[in-house]
């Protein structure tokens, strides 16, 4: 038995073949027979039966996944030192993502094992910063020195934050060396200020030699904690330095007390010569520091700010200004000297044309609404409401024909290979593949993959893929029908309308049930477990345990009961119902009542938070596809109106607009309220009615 052993690690070690008979891919017991013959392999693993899966290794040489033995195989024997066998693997599967692993596998167990001179030799970089610290560290301890590696060393240090123990020598070879200049622990304690990191600076501070940099450190410091106080006594004479402090400390100064800014900018940057960089640096803060804390001057602080400054968030912050003070004028002239690329974007062509409708000008405002209207986006099938047009679905299907799909599996192997790993449930070595796929694919060939991942029924990576494909018109690939019975059900059962439900799958999890969110949300509606048992008593369900959350059927049906709680709470506002879904009915409530009177578009464009604005947006647009995905389902369409059907997003617009009536004008009277109280300290009489 003993030699039986030997001889099969022999054969594994040299990679010799006892390959079986070939047969074509296309033969279904080929792929059948070695799929067991990988399941005994993995179970043979999974209880260290190490003959046993050596024996069924061998057996596969000449199934995709054998690499993926042979790494595991390798990782089993470290211990044994096989140096050799891991070069030869590096060298024979570069394409393969576990080579990689297997090596940063090796480096650390090379580490922990204090083998140092075998680590150098067989180091490659790695996005381990501990690893690259030993490395360097232990060069040296050698006496291998050169200017590269004490460039590597100093990007080790200058970082805005703590670095591990094992970069320490690092650090005490560049002191040795006289390289720890003060410039250099300068530009540290720069980024350790930008990140709030104050223990930090605090030890960068004692490092510094120069006595007048110390005492700058000590400005800094006080200018960071104290800006509006220091500020008002500066007098310190013009430098480059200074004039950093100075922009950090004005920075820190719009976010906590923006009323004392203009004053303060005025004459400072009168004073100091500030390069056009920091001045548009600090300008562009005051213009969203004022929008963000609804100061009057926003607009002009926005109108002040150089081209250059427009970002993404400029622009969206910009946006909702001008929308809460409803200054059309600005926003028209604001959008006209935008980039021409970006004017003609979905939202702000569509910003333009309602601003347009809103000074009267509507046939400037329809050919941007019918140019709009053709776009399968959210702002076209807006733009399409305003016009009484159906949604444009611009639908085509991504070619993929047996000949293709054998082409692919031809030209790259790692396509196979994903598809075997996914077979056998093993999704995370899957994803390993996919994404280095991912990274290289041309992108017809990622299309190609896109489709293959929807035939398997791995929906996310299907939808993901397209996505980074630029095949956005495959409907079928990027908005699947998947558990359709269980979707039918709990519609029925909480009288709710399935694009809804299927646009809330599609925007949680894209269709991927054993998901969890960095906050614990689970599932495909991705439901906290709280929210679940919660939902589940109303239900009269038992959960006996939290991961039967991620049961498609319980989560589609504790998640439609979720659904129909935001609704009934927001009086059948599905609008309003998808936000509560994402940021919760308390924050939904807030903002209701900072604008009870905003239209439909308004409404979202003003939601505070990134995140929900955009998850309602894409929902709501998800919504417009999923009816017509459904739209050849005859059960599906019994019971529902002809407007329900081809126009949620208008549905939707009326009924916010019927429950926003109600609020405006409780608002109104609110405030009509509020008048009275404050006329009557005065001596005025409060109408019985409004005691």
């Amino acid at each position: 038995m003993m030699l039986k052993k030997l001889f099969l690690l022999t054969l594994l070690g040299l990679n010799l073949s006892l390959t079986p008979v070939f047969a074509a891919e296309t033969d279904d017991q080929y792929w059948e027979i070695r799929r067991i013959w990988f399941a005994q392999a993995m179970n043979a693993l999974a209880q260290k039966d190490w003959f046993q899966f050596q024996q069924k290794t061998l057996l596969l040489q000449d199934y995709p996944l054998y690499s993926y033995l042979r790494y595991q195989d390798l990782r089993g024997r470290f211990i044994l030192r096989p140096d050799a066998e891991i070069q030869r693997y590096q060298e024979q599967y570069t394409n393969v993502p576990f080579a990689k692993l297997l090596q940063r596998q090796w480096l650390k167990f090379l580490s922990k094992e204090q083998d140092w001179p075998a680590f150098i030799r067989d180091y490659v970089p790695q996005n381990n910063t501990k690893m690259h610290c030993q490395y360097i560290a232990q060069r040296w301890a050698l006496g291998q020195d050169n200017a590269d590696m004490r460039k590597q060393a100093r990007a080790l240090w200058t970082v805005g934050k703590s670095q591990p123990a094992a970069c320490d020598p690092v650090f005490d070879y560049l002191i040795a060396q006289g390289e720890m200049t003060d410039s250099l622990i300068w530009a540290r304690l720069k980024l350790a200020f930008e990140n709030s990191k104050f223990k930090l600076a605090a030890y960068l501070i004692k490092k510094l030699e120069s006595p007048a940099l110390k005492q700058q450190a000590a400005t800094w410091q006080q200018l960071h904690h104290a800006p509006a106080l220091t500020l008002s006594n500066f007098s310190a004479q013009d430098s480059p330095i200074i004039r950093e402090m100075l922009t950090h400390s004005f920075l820190r100064l719009a976010k906590k007390q923006l009323t004392d800014v203009p004053a303060l900018w005025s004459d400072f940057k009168q004073r100091y010569a500030f390069s056009q960089e920091q001045k548009s640096k600090i300008q562009r803060t005051i213009a969203l520091q004022s929008a963000w804390q609804e100061a009057p001057q926003a607009l002009a602080a926005f109108k002040a700010l150089p081209t250059a400054q427009w970002d993404k968030t400029v622009q969206q912050v910009f946006l909702q200004t001008a929308l809460k003070q409803k200054d059309w004028k600005s926003l028209l002239q604001m959008i006209s000297k935008l980039p021409a690329k970006l004017r003609h974007n979905p939202r702000w062509s569509y910003w333009q044309a309602r601003a347009l409708q809103a000074t009267g000008k509507w046939m400037q405002a329809e050919p941007l609404w019918q140019k709009l209207a053709k776009q399968r986006e959210f702002y076209g099938f807006l733009a399409a409401d305003k016009l009484g047009l159906p949604y444009a679905m611009n639908k085509q299907a991504i070619a993929l024909t047996p000949k293709i799909e054998q082409a692919l599996y031809q030209k790259h192997p790692g396509v196979l290979r994903a598809r075997e790993f996914y077979y056998h449930g093993m999704l995370t070595e899957a994803r390993r593949e996919w994404n280095l796929l991912n990274k290289y694919l041309a992108k017809t060939d990622l299309e190609t993959t896109a489709a293959l991942a929807r035939q398997w029924c791995w929906f996310d990576q299907a939808i993901f893929t397209a996505a980074k494909a630029g095949a956005y018109d495959d409907l079928d690939v990027r908005f699947p029908l998947n558990h359709f019975a269980l979707v039918m059900a709990a519609a029925e059962e909480q009288s709710l309308v399935m694009p809804w439900i299927y646009g809330i799958i599609r925007q949680e999890s894209a269709f991927n049930s054993k998901v969890v969110s960095h906050a614990g949300a689970m599932g495909l509606m991705q439901l906290m477990p709280a929210t679940g048992k919660h939902v589940a008593k109303r239900l009269g369900l038992i959960l006996e345990q939290s991961k039967t959350i991620f049961e498609p059927y319980t989560n589609i049906r504790l998640g439609a009961g979720y659904l129909r709680m935001m609704l009934n709470r927001f009086s059948g506002n599905y609008l309003l119902a998808t936000a509560a879904y994402n940021a919760g009915p308390g924050n939904v409530n807030r903002w209701l009542k900072a604008r009870p009177c905003e239209a439909q578009d308004i409404w979202v464009e003003l939601i505070p938070f990134k995140e929900t604005r955009r998850y309602v947006q894409s929902v709501m647009l998800y919504m417009g596809i999923y009816e017509q995905r459904l739209m050849n389902t005859h059960k599906y369409q019994a019971g529902l109106s002809q407007d329900q059907i081809v126009h949620p997003l208008k549905v939707a617009a009326q009924e916010h607009q019927v429950m926003n009536t109600r609020l405006c004008r409780l608002a109104k009277q609110k405030k009509k309220a509020e008048a009275l109280t404050r006329a009557d300290y005065s001596g005025t009489h409060i109408p019985t009615t409004l005691q």
